[in-house]
């Protein structure tokens, strides 16, 4: 099942009413990575637009059933978080537009599944 939720409050109540929910797409939501439920089947998640700033929740690495993550044109800042590593299933990850400072961590090229990194972004 695949939905998309462009504005309002109750959107992540969905996750939790659709167990086989499978995508799901965020635009204009920005507590999108904290109120989604660890427990959640998503396999990919899209989080553009949302005006998300502040540093990359390190919690996404707990979403352990994505294969795909896209989060382009927000306002992160600071580093890239090594738990992102920590998405097994992850084969797809783009991340352009924020305003990102270090390095790519080594953790993110040994993941085995990872078959495209998209980063189109700043690293200060």
């Amino acid at each position: 099942m695949t939905m998309g939720i462009k504005r309002g409050p109750f959107a992540f109540s969905i996750v939790t009413s659709f167990p086989n929910l499978s995508v799901f797409s965020a635009i204009g939501n920005p507590d999108v990575i904290e109120t989604l439920p660890p427990e959640s089947r998503l396999k990919q998640l899209y989080l553009e637009q949302n005006n998300l700033s502040g540093p990359i929740p390190t919690e996404i690495g707990l979403k352990i059933t994505l294969s795909k993550l896209k989060f382009n044109n927000n306002r992160f800042t600071g580093g890239i978080p090594t738990e992102l590593a920590l998405l097994s299933n992850l084969h797809d990850l783009e991340m352009s537009d924020h305003r990102l400072s270090g390095l790519i961590p080594t953790e993110l090229g040994r993941m085995p599944g990872l078959m495209a990194m998209h980063f189109f972004l700043e690293i200060l």
